[in-house]
Order: C-alpha cells, then structure tokens, then sequence
C-alpha cells in the first residue's frame, strides 16, 4: 500500500514538472530563462575575480531578462550583502520569496542578512521559517545559534547545538568550536578550555582555534599568551581579518596604539567595509589624537551602513556583557562631540544609555535628537520606552503615538500590548 502511494507520488510530481516545462516552452519562458543564465554566468565570472559592479550590472540584466526567476534575485542580494547595501538586499530576497516562497534556503540567506544588519529578531523569525520547512536542516540550526549567541542567549544557544550531530570525520571540529565560543561569552573559562583541548586533540588545528584560544586567554587577561595564540592563527591564515582584529584589542589593552592601528589597517584592508573595525580604529585614531582620522571612520561606517546605530549599540551590547560600561558611554559620547548637530548620534547616545539603564540621560539624548529632526520617529519611540521604563508610562505613550504618527511601524506592537486600554 504504502509502495503504492508513494510510486503515486512519484508519477504525479514528474507530470507536474513535465506540465511546468511544456508550458515555459508554450509561453515563451525557455528563451528568456536560458538568456538570463547567460548573464548569471557571466556575473558569477566577474564575482569570482572581485569585481562587484559588473557582477551587479549581470544580475541585474538576468533580471530585467527574466522577473520570475528566483535565482537572478538571490545573486544580486548576494553581492549587495557584500557590499553591505542591507535594504536593496532585503528586496531582492522578498522578490525571490514571492517566487518560491517554501524554500527554506531563501529564508537561510536573509536571515544571514538580517544578522548582518543586526536585526536578530527578524533573522530569528527567518530561521524559525526555514526550520518549520525542512527541520533535518542542519544549516537552519546553526544559523538559530549564531543569532541566539548574537541575542546573549547562551544556554539556548547550547540546548540547540546539543541537538545537531556532525560528521565526526569532516565536520567533527565545529562543535566544539562553537562550545568554545559561547563558554568564553559566558566567561565560563575552564568549559572554554576543556572544549579547546578537544579541538587542539585533532589532527589538523585551524587558524580559527588558535583565534578563540587567543580570546580565552585575553579573557582572563593574560595578554602576552594572548598575543601568541593570536599571532599563530595569522601565521596559519594570513587574510584571517578577525584575528587581526582581535590580536588589535590585545594591543590596545597593553597601550600599544601604533601596533593596534597597524591590525586594524590590515583588517580593513582584507574585509573592505566591515564595521566592528572601523569602529576600533576610530577609537585608536582618536586615542592617538587623529581626531580628523576618527571621524573619517564613523562616517565611512555612516555612509556604507544606514543602520549604523545599530552597529554600534550592538558594540555597546559587547561592552556590556564584558563588563566595559565605560567604554561603551565614551565611544557614544566621544562620537556626539565630534559632529553634534546629527540627530542620529543623540538618538545612538540614547540608546547606549538606555542599555545601561539611565534613563534620565537617554531621555536627554533623545529629546536633543528630536530638537534636530522634528520629525524623527524613531527617536519619539525610543524616548517613549525611556519614559516608559522610568515608569513614565502616560509620556511615554504619547511619545509612541507621535512615532506611529509619523510612520514608525515598530512602534504599533508596544502601543498595542502597552498603551492600550
């Protein structure tokens, strides 16, 4: 019975294909699909060589060719979420959805893009689509514990990696990898170093390892074995931006300026316009007195990424979990002072301030925020949370009802579970 059903199954997915086919050939769609193709590949050769522009200029035409193919979409996003261009990306993906909206890939692949822009909670719902479609997708799972670990959830993030099996022969080493990693966040250091020996165990030791082994060590502040470890993983990778980019927080901690700027330079220099560098430079800039130089940075990071506020409260969010509260109000602070009249960094300063619960000081920022742009809604909702978690609630409502006013969809959700009668 069941050979039966499922031999059914079978017969009646291959008439669908074959009814597919014959009706692209009788509608005219084969020659459009296979002239797209032809652009694809011929982005895919530029990509392969670096060259995004042209890569974008193929995509696009594949598009323009052919606007119900979902693979042309999924290829431009690629490249703009190289470039960083987050919301164009975004579009691209919503396209490719429409097409083939029960492909747990395409919702993989955005909700990559949604941790890149830090929207961890819309890459969750994405993770959390894709899981429902196909729930053996390891892929999916991983990507549920790198926004959990993102989030600070990290013993979700550990129940979740508990249930993924890995091919101890090919891919054995990523779990406790990622043990490692979510143990030092959590600044459990003897797990941490446990899970590392398992990794050290094995025949080949990746550059990666040594890198968590020079944050376990940095960690518990042994800086000089810190500097080692890091070192070992360049020498084993020389384009590893991330070691270099920590080995630059070792430095800096030692009060070597020079040394640090030297590996953020090279950092920049391997990964173009990723933001956790730029942000560490324009502190060491600023450090050495290169004020001009600092401001060059926070605006290359302002005008690659739009939700640069974001970039940052996410690094204030680091700040805190380390412990490094003052850290994270001086850069707000020192990025105020540098260019007061933006809106957007009282509205940052704000958020910082809210993180660490003085709400007073972000009630300030914000109402400076808002005294720039009368109309910036954004910055009328944040007050309102302020407000509202100073137990404030009737100001901060009305501060939410100006935001939704003005446009600010987020703000619908809290109005209507907080401020609703």
């Amino acid at each position: 019975m069941a050979s039966n059903y499922i031999k059914y199954i079978s017969v009646f997915r291959f008439a669908i294909f074959l009814m597919l086919c014959s009706s692209s050939i009788a509608y005219g769609q084969f020659g459009p699909r296979q002239e797209a193709e032809k652009h694809i590949q011929t982005g895919d050769n530029f990509l392969s060589s670096g060259d995004w522009n042209n890569a974008l200029t193929y995509y696009t035409k594949a598009i323009s060719i052919d606007r119900s193919y979902a693979r042309a979409y999924m290829k431009r996003a690629l490249v703009y979420r190289f470039l960083q261009r987050f919301q164009e990306a975004n579009i691209d993906y919503q396209y490719a959805l429409r097409i083939n909206p029960y492909s747990e890939y395409i919702y993989n692949e955005r909700a990559k893009l949604k941790m890149m822009a830090m929207d961890y909670k819309g890459a969750m719902e994405d993770i959390s689509k894709a899981i429902s479609l196909n729930p053996e997708n390891t892929e999916s799972r991983e990507l549920q514990i790198d926004d959990l670990i993102a989030l600070g959830r990290y013993d979700q993030a550990l129940k979740v990696l508990d249930t993924i099996e890995y091919d101890q022969d090919s891919l054995g080493f990523l779990e406790p990898l990622k043990r490692t990693y979510i143990c030092i966040l959590k600044k459990d250091w003897d797990q941490a170093e446990l899970n590392l020996d398992s990794v050290f165990n094995a025949d080949t030791v990746l550059a990666v390892a040594y890198d968590l082994k020079g944050m376990l060590l940095f960690g518990q502040e042994r800086y000089d074995e810190s500097l080692e470890a890091y070192s070992k993983a360049i020498s084993i990778d020389p384009d590893f931006a991330m070691a270099y980019y920590n080995r630059s927080l070792n430095y800096r901690a030692q009060g070597n300026q020079k040394k640090a700027l030297e590996d953020l330079n090279k950092a920049i220099e391997i990964s173009k316009n990723e933001r956790n560098s730029f942000l560490a430079r324009a502190v060491v800039k600023k450090e050495m007195g290169d004020m001009k130089g600092a401001l060059e940075d926070y605006n290359q990071v302002l005008e690659n990424n739009p939700e640069y506020s974001e970039a940052l409260y996410n690094l204030a969010f680091t700040n805190k979990v380390l412990g490094n509260e003052a850290q994270a109000m001086i850069d707000a602070q020192e990025l105020v002072a540098m260019d007061p009249d933006k809106a957007e960094n009282w509205n940052l300063k704000g958020n910082v301030e809210l993180l660490f619960g003085k709400y007073d000081d972000a009630i300030d920022s914000y109402t400076e925020a808002i005294s720039l742009n009368l109309e910036y809604a954004e910055a009328y909702y944040n007050r309102g949370l302020a407000y509202y978690m100073s137990n404030r609630s009737q100001n901060g409502c009305l501060d939410v009802e100006t935001s939704i006013q003005l446009g600010y969809k987020k703000a619908e959700q809290f109005q209507k579970y907080v401020c609703s009668d």
